[in-house]
């Protein structure tokens, strides 16, 4: 099934459906699997600090922001900094 077939049964089933508890059912599952997937772990940052979809994303996008800004080092200006210790 495609999602937009899964998508469209979905919507028959609610449609068809009478009993409000069903419906509460329905509804609080489908908004338990919403509020998981958005506390689900996708990545840690180089501390072990686990990060979200949202919050990876955050921190993506704050990278790229430091960058454009020119706050950053060269490849050889790390390694030479590594040989420092610094």
């Amino acid at each position: 099934m495609t999602t937009q077939q899964i998508r469209h049964s979905i919507h028959e089933i609610i449609d068809e459906t009478e009993d409000q508890a069903v419906l509460e059912a329905y509804f609080s599952i489908l908004n338990n699997i919403l509020k998981m997937q958005e506390s689900m772990i996708v990545a840690y940052t180089i501390e072990g600090t686990p990060l979200t979809e949202k919050s990876y994303i955050e921190e993506v996008v704050a990278a790229s922001q430091r960058v454009k800004s020119g706050k950053f080092i060269r490849h050889e200006e790390f390694e030479e900094q590594v040989r420092k210790g610094i």
